[in-house]
This record gives structure tokens, C-alpha cells and sequence, in this order.
């Protein structure tokens, strides 16, 4: 059974058109989080799109200040990579270059984790999503950036992991985590990782440690 429900969403702020992820769940309070993929709503099942808006409009100025901001602290972290003096073309043929790298080796993992749980999934889909690294579909579509290629293995092998478990846990119960922990003892340290370098990655068109 599936704990939660997400959509992707607009809404227009002081005349801005912003999309953010709805995420519903059993949660009992609404929060909003703006960070490198984007603005995150979560909110109980029992909230409606109307009540997001409403929670969203009280504080427009507060919302646009920080998705601002995270996006000036983006564009100041490509610049620094380099990603500034490489032209559009360049971009588009490392794009396709590592989209078919994270295809193949993400589907290695994927399949090898799976096998350790003993489940399987339906396709493999690598992407540039916009608010998360990887998700898993309830008819069982494990979705990754293709980024991840980028990021040291380890990292991108828990998020890999992450995935394959919930096509067993729908949600981030503590069952899902001690699934997660018992194909990576030492999972932590990577989600870590990418808490502290996603805003670096989620740039990158090279590898980075």
C-alpha cells in the first residue's frame, strides 16, 4: 500500500509562476523546503492543493527571497565549476555523454540490489529530474538523474538503494531505513555526502568527489 502522494504543481507568487512538489503523507503538519532541486511542500493526506496555496500566499515574500537566493547560490556555484565557459553544444554532448554512462552502470546496480532483496522493478528511467535524485513509481519505474554519475559510486549506490527499497517500503518508515542500512551498513555517510554536495552536483557536468 502506498504511505504517500506526490504531484508537481504551480502556483503564481507576486505575479511569479513557481512549480513545487506536493508531497502528501501521514505527516500532521504542512512545511515548505527550498533547496537545490527546488520547492518542496509536505503536507497531510487530508490538505488539498487550495490549503498549499493559501499556506504559500501568507508568506510569498519569505518563499521568493530563499528560492532566489538558492538560485544565485547555484548559478555562483556553476560559474566556479566552470560550467559558465562551456558553450550550450558542449553541455548537450556531455549531457548525453553521462546520461548513457548513468544508464549503464545504474542499471548494474540496480539490478544487483534488487536481487538482493529478492524484488523486481519494471524499467529503468534516467532523467534530469528537477526536485529529487531518484524516486520508485508505484507500478515500480525506478527514476534517477543522470548526475548520479557524476558523484562519487558509493553516493550514487545509495540512492540506487534507496530506490530498490522502496519498491518494498512506499515511505521512510523505520522499516525502510533498516532495509536500506542492511544492503549499506554504512548508508548514512553518503546520504551525508549528498545532503552536504547536491547543490554542487545538481551543476556539475564533471566528476566530483
Amino acid at each position: 500500500m502506498r504511505n504517500y502522494n506526490e504531484t508537481t504543481e504551480t502556483i503564481i507568487l507576486s505575479g511569479r509562476e513557481l512549480s513545487y512538489r506536493f508531497v502528501r503523507s501521514s505527516r500532521k503538519t504542512l512545511s515548505v523546503e527550498i533547496g537545490p532541486t527546488g520547492l518542496t511542500v509536505k503536507a497531510p493526506f487530508s490538505a488539498s492543493k487550495r490549503d498549499v496555496e493559501a499556506f504559500l500566499r501568507k508568506r510569498p515574500h519569505w518563499v521568493l527571497a530563499h528560492y532566489d537566493a538558492m538560485q544565485e547560490k547555484m548559478e555562483k556555484l556553476s560559474q566556479q565549476n566552470g560550467n559558465s565557459h562551456l558553450s550550450e553544444s558542449q553541455k548537450e554532448a556531455l549531457e548525453k555523454r553521462y546520461r548513457n554512462l548513468a544508464r549503464e552502470c545504474i542499471t548494474k546496480r540496480a539490478s544487483y540490489y534488487a536481487a538482493q532483496l529478492g524484488v523486481t522493478y519494471s524499467s529503468i528511467r534516467i532523467a534530469e529530474q528537477k526536485t529529487r535524485w531518484g524516486s520508485c513509481s508505484s507500478r515500480g519505474t525506478l527514476s534517477f538523474h543522470w548526475r548520479l554519475v557524476l558523484a562519487p559510486p558509493a553516493v550514487m549506490d545509495y540512492v540506487v538503494v534507496h530506490e530498490v527499497c522502496h519498491l518494498i517500503h512506499m515511505d521512510h518508515s523505520p522499516d525502510f531505513w533498516a532495509e536500506v542500512e542492511s544492503l549499506m551498513p554504512d548508508y548514512k555517510v553518503y546520504k551525508t555526502w549528498l545532503k552536504k554536495n547536491g547543490l554542487v552536483l545538481s551543476q556539475a557536468y564533471e566528476p566530483i568527489s
